[in-house]
């Protein structure tokens, strides 16, 4: 999919990115953003993958759910630290207990990086949903105190 031909099918037209490993938890996570209402945009299980595609079509990106750990225990917060040198999409971390804290040293303050124990059931769909609506609401502040700076320094 090449840059600007993302669809949006959504009434929200909030698209999201995943980025996993384990294709039961792609499911999952897929099946749960979707019942949400959000578009999954696309599912990658190579971070390299993702990340050339971020890089490509960020601007019709809102939110990435990205896994912690990928691709035989490479750090998520490495791919997070190059998507945040290059974008401004908002990141939700999935976590298990072990990693969880690790990733919250990342937190530039323009974007939210949460941590949700992908082990926990039912506590796990509520957790998800309201981190995607925190993430998107904090980012879509963010934009407009970043717009209100800019008419102020005019």
């Amino acid at each position: 999919m090449g840059k600007g031909c993302l669809k949006i099918m959504s009434e929200n037209g909030k698209n999201v990115l995943i980025i996993e490993d384990i294709k039961a938890y792609q499911v999952l996570i897929k099946n749960l953003v979707v019942d949400f209402g959000f578009n999954v945009i696309e599912v990658f299980s190579s971070a390299e993958k993702a990340v050339n595609f971020i890089l490509e079509n960020n601007r019709e990106l809102d939110l990435i759910v990205l896994d912690s750990l990928i691709e035989s225990h490479k750090e998520g917060c490495e791919i997070a630290k190059k998507i945040n040198r290059e974008t401004s999409i908002p990141l939700i971390f999935l976590t298990i207990p072990e990693y969880g804290n690790r990733t919250f040293e990342l937190n530039s303050g323009e974007k939210v990086f949460l941590n949700i124990n992908k082990y926990n059931g039912d506590y796990y769909e509520h957790e998800l949903k309201k981190y995607i609506k925190l993430s998107l609401n904090k980012y879509k502040s963010n934009q407009k105190l970043k717009n209100y700076e800019k008419i102020i320094k005019n």
